[in-house]
């Protein structure tokens, strides 16, 4: 999925909106090669996987005024779906981190608040940004589901014409998110076949491609061997090298 040199870098996620505005912006378009955004804590027990959000973000006022007078930022970051860059929060509305939205805003004035379907269900665990083989940059956002935590959701974000969308969703058992290179994703989905929850399971391997504005499926195939669901959905989006 990425073309030219790139990098796995942890994204401060409560650096302030003011703050960030002073920022290098040379340094930050390096990172929008590739960047992970923002990763929660996560970590295993008998029931599942424990997944710790951080403290909400405090926004300035006129950002502020503009969500949910209930809504907790859980992300705030700056992207790069268009030249002049954008800011992208993460907000929840839902009483345990779940409900969550995701807004976009230029020039402090929102022009996009997206919400991905069963999100109700969902706590947001990461995100990040890539760029694609034809230059396009993309937002990558997965999700974790309530409960035993075995349900990870993807949300892709694209940008044309002034308009951002979700471009492609997924569902998954204990998945993950995989860029492999030349324009590719792995989307690993445990079959759930394991003795318990989390006990070693298989995975099904789809390979998509990038391509017109989305992903789109190219094949299947059977992981050779069972594997933990910690070890394959605890960094859920795993960007290319």
């Amino acid at each position: 999925m990425l073309s030219g040199p790139n990098a796995f870098v942890p994204w401060p996620s409560t650096q302030s909106y003011n703050a960030r505005m002073k920022s290098s912006l040379p340094f930050l378009l390096v990172l929008a090669v590739s960047a992970s955004l923002v990763a929660q804590t996560r970590s295993p027990s008998p029931l599942g996987v424990l997944v710790k959000p951080p403290q909400p973000i405090q926004m300035p006022a006129n950002i502020r005024s503009q969500l949910p007078k209930n809504a907790k930022v859980r992300l705030d970051a700056s992207t790069h779906l268009v030249p002049a860059g954008e800011t992208t929060l993460v907000y929840d509305l839902g009483q345990f981190g779940t409900n969550a939205h995701i807004a976009v805003f230029q020039n402090g004035k929102r022009v996009a608040d997206l919400h991905p379907e069963d999100a109700e269900d969902y706590i947001f665990i990461q995100a990040a940004e890539s760029q694609e083989p034809d230059g396009q940059h993309v937002l990558i956002f997965a999700f974790q589901s309530l409960g035993d935590g075995s349900g990870t959701m993807f949300a892709l974000i694209t940008e044309k014409d002034g308009h951002y969308r979700i471009a492609w969703t997924a569902e998954t058992e204990q998945g993950s998110f995989k860029e492999i290179g030349g324009g590719k994703v792995e989307l690993w989905n445990g079959k759930g076949d394991g003795g318990c929850v989390w006990c070693d399971e298989h995975y099904t391997v789809t390979t998509y491609v990038w391509r017109d504005g989305s992903l789109h499926a190219l094949e299947h195939h059977a992981a050779p061997r069972a594997i933990s669901p910690y070890r394959v959905s605890v960094v859920a989006i795993v960007l290319a090298k």
